[in-house]
């Protein structure tokens, strides 16, 4: 329908910066507040909408935090600085959100060791050890496999030498579907002794290509005895489907929202001191997010959120 497309660019249009729905929210705190009036509720509803913004991505951290003091600055300049929701750091949105936004914008370095794909290993028994490959992990930098490894212990009160493992990993060959051939350098080596049994386990991993440009399908272990081998096959990642169709689960801003909404109190007790947000000012701070995050875009306008209270 071409009216729907007209009121879907309006919207975009009156969208508001994360920054300046803020800064308004500040501004009618500051124009609300005087000695007559309750300050605890407002300043609540200030903070949630700042840890919202902050917690889903929309505003940094430094900048919320810069919002607020210049808020809680002007709050003092009018004297009201012994109120609640001013003194003594309430007005902030630390701790809820601290240090949350150095971990969004940390970069993509930590999804590096997130397994492309997973499979579970193979035994290869050994003269010297019984080595077993537990799993092979294949990510977007490295190939790699843990392992243990079990062989009888010799006793003695210092711990044996990692020799048995080390001659137990090198009669151990490792290719793949392409035909090519890998080195076991073991790495990350741990040694327990299992008294009871009567023998020493080592547990570490195994990078077997630090770069893999093309992925393999299988991986196959043998042992230089021939007696036991076993393959492992690296299936490829499931299909998903891909589009721009609407989502089908709630966006970030609605379960965040549905979340807040089941507090239906709030309480604050600081030097000897205590102040308490009822049911009525629960519920308006809740809504002071929900517009907040209308305004800026984060809340789609067709939520169910905005129809029906959530259970």
């Amino acid at each position: 329908m071409p009216g729907a497309g007209i009121d879907s660019l309006a919207m975009q249009e009156d969208r508001v910066d994360p920054e300046g729905c803020l800064r308004s929210l500040t501004a009618e705190a500051l124009w609300w507040a005087h000695p007559g009036r309750p300050l605890f509720p407002v300043s609540l509803g200030v903070m949630a909408v700042a840890n919202a913004f902050v917690m889903l991505g929309l505003l940094p951290e430094l900048v919320a935090e810069a919002i607020l003091a210049e808020h809680r600055s002007e709050l003092e300049h009018q004297g009201l600085g012994d109120r609640w929701g001013v003194t003594e750091g309430e007005l902030t949105v630390r701790p809820g959100a601290h240090g949350y936004w150095q971990s969004r914008t940390a970069g993509h370095a930590g999804l590096r060791e997130v397994p492309v794909a997973v499979a579970a290993g193979v035994l290869c028994p050994n003269p010297a050890a019984e080595v077993c490959f537990e799993w092979v992990k294949l990510t977007s930098t490295d190939l790699r496999v843990s392992f243990q490894a079990t062989a009888a212990d010799p006793g003695g009160i210092s711990p044996p030498a990692d020799a048995a493992m080390r001659r137990a990993m090198s009669e151990i060959s490792v290719t793949d579907d392409t035909g090519h051939s890998y080195e076991l350098a073991a790495e990350g080596v741990g040694w327990s002794r299992v008294r009871e049994r009567q023998e020493q386990e080592w547990h570490g991993q195994v990078l077997l290509d630090p770069d893999p440009a093309q992925p393999p399908g299988w991986l196959e272990f043998t042992t230089a005895s021939g007696a036991a081998s076993g393959r492992v096959v690296l299936s490829p990642p499931a299909q998903v489907p891909v589009g721009t169709s609407e989502p089908r689960w709630p966006t970030p801003a609605e379960g965040y929202l549905a979340d807040l909404a089941t507090v239906t109190s709030y309480s604050m007790s600081t030097s000897g001191r205590e102040a308490t947000a009822g049911p009525e000012d629960a519920a308006e701070i809740v809504a002071k997010v929900a517009d907040s995050l209308l305004a800026v875009g984060a809340l789609p306008v067709t939520s169910t959120l905005l129809h029906e209270p959530p259970h």
